[in-house]
C-alpha cells in the first residue's frame, strides 16, 4: 500500500510538471539564474530500497525527508552548492525504533536551457553521511540513541524549478540516495551498520534567490 501511494505521488508530480510547462511557454526575460545565490528548502517522502527496506536487515518503512541547500549559479545552467538533508524512516514494524540518515554533501545542478518559467534539472550530490538509530521504548521509559561513523554517500536526482518571480521559485524532484556505511561502526555498540542505507525520494519545496 505504501509503495502504491508513493507511485501515485510520482505520477501526479510528472503530470503537474508537464501541465505547468505548457502554461508557461513564453520566455522569462533575461538570465534569471546567472550569478544568483539561492537558498532552497523542501520536504517529501522517502522509500527505502535494498537491504535498508529488507525485513531481515534494515526493516525501514516509508517515511519523510527534509532538505536544506545553498547554491551559487555560475551561469544560467550550472550551479554549485552544499546540501544538508535527512531521511527519516521508522522501523516498518515498531514505531518506537527510528532510522535517521544524515547527509552532508556538496551538490551540482544542471538546468536544461529552454524557454518558459519551468526549467527541468539534473542533480548530483557527494559527501559524507551517518545513520542514527533511536529507540524510544527503553526500559523505564527512556530513549537510547546511537550514531554510526561517517561514510561516503552519493545522490542522484532530477526535477523542475518553476520560477514564480525573480526572487523565488517552486521546486519538485525525484532522487536516489545511498550511504556506504556497511563497514561503519555504530557508537557504543561494538558492531557495524552491516548494510548501505539507500532510499528513493519525492520532494516539493521552494527556492529564494539573491543577487543580480
Amino acid at each position: 500500500m505504501k509503495r502504491l501511494l508513493v507511485s501515485l505521488f510520482i505520477f501526479a508530480f510528472v503530470v503537474q510538471a508537464g501541465a505547468a510547462q505548457k502554461k508557461s511557454m513564453k520566455s522569462y526575460s533575461g538570465e534569471p539564474f546567472r550569478h544568483n545565490w539561492a537558498v532552497s528548502a523542501s520536504l517529501g517522502l522517502g522509500m527505502p530500497v535494498g537491504d535498508f527496506g529488507n525485513s531481515q536487515v534494515g526493516n525501514a518503512g516509508t517515511g519523510g525527508i527534509a532538505n536544506l541547500q545553498g547554491e551559487y549559479f555560475i551561469d544560467d545552467r550550472f550551479s554549485l552548492g552544499f546540501e544538508i538533508s535527512r531521511g527519516m524512516l521508522n522501523d516498518d514494524t515498531d514505531n518506537n525504533l527510528k532510522n535517521r540518515v544524515n547527509n552532508f554533501q556538496a551538490t551540482g545542478r544542471y538546468l536544461v536551457p529552454m524557454d518558459g518559467r519551468v526549467r527541468p534539472y539534473g542533480k548530483f550530490n557527494m559527501g559524507l553521511s551517518t545513520i542514527t538509530y533511536r529507540d524510544e521504548n527503553v526500559a523505564g521509559g527512556g530513549t537510547l540513541t546511537h550514531t554510526s561513523d561517517p561514510g561516503l554517500s552519493l545522490g542522484f536526482g532530477g526535477g523542475a524549478l518553476w520560477r514564480m518571480a525573480k526572487s523565488w521559485s517552486l521546486n519538485g524532484g525525484l532522487g536516489y540516495h545511498v550511504a556506504f556505511l556497511s563497514g561503519s561502526e555504530v557508537a557504543n555498540t561494538g558492531s557495524d551498520v552491516g548494510y548501505n542505507p539507500a532510499y528513493f525520494s519525492l520532494d516539493l519545496g521552494a527556492s529564494f534567490f539573491f543577487g543580480r
